[in-house]
Order: structure tokens, then C-alpha cells, then sequence
């Protein structure tokens, strides 16, 4: 069960054995901020399939192309990147640490849900700078709306 005001719910529908746990959701403070940006943006072993395409010279992986796929036609282009190359945002960790710290600093503590947040940071999915440089004005255009609904989140 989930309610905005759990104060007007009739308190039959409380009572033990209906209501084991209450969990309160609240806005984001500036450590979930930080974490929602982490969590979507850092990469984890097996993000990106193969780990020999990441730590492999262009030169080995071509070399360990040739030996296991000799004979097998391909539509890849020779020089094309890979697919890490062409999705990843090759950021280190400390990198992402570094801009997640940024990006928490442009939101007002407890004025957004995790949720708004992680939806803005999924339309930037790409590209985390890019989400830090654009988060200034998704937050003057959403406290915005926020105000304008009387949001109660």
C-alpha cells in the first residue's frame, strides 16, 4: 500500500498484520544525490562484454581478432572503434567521483525525489558532463514546476 498522507488513512487499515512496515521516501539529500550519479555512471566489470577489448592495445585486439575469427566475413569497418569506444565515457572512477560531487552541488538538498533526479541523469545516459553542464537549468525549470504543483514529495 502507498500513500502521499498516510495521517488521513483509517487507522483499521494500519493495525498490525495489514501494516508490518512503514518506509518513509523522501527527497534527495546530497548523498543519494551523489550515489544516483555514481550508480548510473560508474562502470562495473561486465558493463561492456568483453574485458579483452578494454585492456588490450588496438593492435592485440586486432591480432586476437585475426586468430579467432579467421575466415569469418564481418561488416565492421577495420578502423572502426570499438564498441566501448563508441558508448563508453571512458571517465575513471575518481573522475566520476569528481563530477557526481559536482553535479550534487547544483541541486538543492531534499527539493528533488531520486526519482526526478535519476530520470534527468538517464536522458544524459551518455554523457555525465554533459549532465553536469545542463543541470543548472533543469533545476530552474523543474523547482519551477515543483512550486507551481505544490509537489509533496
Amino acid at each position: 500500500m502507498t500513500t502521499n498522507h498516510a495521517e488521513n488513512l483509517d487507522p483499521a487499515l494500519l493495525r498490525p498484520g495489514r501494516v508490518d512496515l512503514t518506509i518513509e521516501f523522501s527527497n534527495a539529500d546530497s548523498q543519494t544525490i551523489v550515489s544516483l550519479f555514481r550508480a548510473i555512471y560508474s562502470e562495473i566489470e561486465g558493463d561492456w562484454g568483453d574485458p579483452v577489448s578494454s585492456s588490450k592495445s588496438k593492435g592485440d585486439r586486432e591480432e586476437l581478432a585475426c586468430k579467432t575469427k579467421s575466415n569469418v566475413a564481418t561488416t565492421t569497418p577495420p578502423n572502426a572503434p570499438t564498441t566501448r569506444q563508441r558508448i563508453g565515457h571512458g571517465l575513471s572512477a575518481d573522475q566520476i567521483h569528481d563530477l557526481a560531487q559536482e553535479f550534487a552541488r547544483q541541486i538543492p538538498n531534499k527539493q528533488f525525489s531520486p526519482a526526478q533526479i535519476q530520470g534527468f541523469l538517464l536522458s544524459h545516459k551518455a554523457s555525465p558532463r554533459t549532465a553536469v553542464e545542463r543541470v543548472g537549468e533543469w533545476v530552474v525549470k523543474h523547482s519551477k514546476i515543483n512550486h507551481d504543483e505544490g509537489s509533496d514529495m
